[in-house]
């Protein structure tokens, strides 16, 4: 697993030794004591913090999280959420967390878009959007996502 998470960092060409901070991020996300583990050994929560640890080791600015959490039960995919939402709070960074869940991503997000057919048809706030949807598309959306 400690090689998953030092992919990033390794194939941008850092050398072996600075991959070594791989180590903090796994501990980050709480997975210490598993940097030998093989993938078949892992849950899925615990591969879905891998993925998380080895996003978070290259530092980038922008984390794409493309429905990240959707195979997981909900008691774990809420906690690998919160646990994200703790990380961007601390590090400052821009999550793009896609999903079809209205009701997550007005839980989670503090700026959502909602799109049909590959084009954004609303932006804003999670209160905003479902007190004044934009057009029928989002007021459906709104209706059949919160009842």
């Amino acid at each position: 697993m400690l090689d998953n998470v030092a992919f990033g960092l390794v194939a941008r060409g850092e050398p072996k030794a600075e991959a070594a901070k791989a180590r903090d991020w796994i501990k980050t996300v709480s997975l210490d004591g598993y940097e030998i583990a093989t993938p078949d050994t892992l849950s899925g929560g615990m591969k879905q913090r891998v993925g998380l640890a080895r996003a978070l080791a290259t530092d980038t600015e922008v984390i794409l999280m493309d429905e990240a959490f959707s195979a997981l039960d909900p008691l774990i995919g809420a906690d690998m959420q919160d646990l994200l939402l703790d990380l961007q709070k601390r590090m400052s960074k821009t999550i793009v967390f896609v999903t079809h869940d209205l009701a997550e991503a007005s839980r989670r997000g503090d700026t959502i878009a909602i799109m049909k057919n590959g084009e954004i048809v609303q932006v804003g706030a999670p209160a905003d959007i479902l007190a004044h949807p934009a057009d029928d598309y989002v007021a459906r959306l709104v209706q059949v996502q919160t009842r």
